[in-house]
């Protein structure tokens, strides 16, 4: 009977307990109501506003449902803003991109031009064909040598056959000249031959 008793009290004063938590958890989310939400401050502000501010029991944060839907529409906004930030980012950086590749694309058909320009500067077209200018200039100074040395062989070739032609007109002038003194001297032996001959028929006439 004793023990029924005991039990009886013991419900009545957890009833009690209850009773007076509940009512005391009721006044402090009506004062946590009571309290002003920052709702134009930044979402880390909110937070630590609904975390600093709610009311405590035992290990349990006691939040009212205006705060919870305040905070969770904010950061529902925050983050959707900051989606379109980043999806307005990525297409800027796209564009950015794009505009790199043309300009990239466009300075390489520049350097390209550039360099076909100063190659057809720097080079001449011959029989159909592009021959760099200093190419053109070693070929020229080597056919101007070439020409050069067969023009100094030439030179010494006809000094040479000069001399040659010169001391055989000499020695046709000698010879022509020996000739001319021994055709003489045969002329005059002849004669002589002739007279002497002619004399000797004379005397075997005068016999």
């Amino acid at each position: 009977m004793q023990g029924t008793i005991f039990i009886s009290r013991m419900l009545k004063k957890s009833f009690f307990i209850g009773s007076i938590v509940f009512l005391a958890a009721g006044f402090t989310v009506q004062a946590q109501d009571n309290k002003a939400y920052p709702t134009d401050g930044t979402l880390e502000e909110q937070i630590n506003h609904v975390i600093d501010k709610s009311s405590s029991w035992e290990n349990y944060k006691m939040i009212t449902n205006s705060w919870i839907n305040t905070l969770r529409r904010n950061t529902l906004d925050t983050l959707n803003t900051a989606k379109k930030e980043i999806a307005l980012q990525k297409s800027m950086v796209a564009e950015k991109e794009a505009a790199i590749v043309a300009l990239q694309n466009t300075l390489e058909e520049t350097q390209n031009s550039l360099n076909l320009a100063i190659k057809e500067k720097n080079s001449f077209r011959i029989l159909g064909m592009n021959i760099s200018k200093g190419l053109f200039l070693t070929i020229s100074w080597l056919v101007i040598i070439g020409l050069a040395i067969l023009a100094f062989v030439t030179f010494g070739l006809y000094q040479r056959s000069f001399s040659v032609i010169q001391k055989k007109k000499e020695e046709l002038a000698k010879i022509n000249s020996e000739f001319e003194n021994y055709r003489r001297e045969a002329r005059l032996k002849h004669e002589q031959l002739v007279i002497q001959h002619h004399k000797e028929i004379q005397k075997l006439k005068g016999l």
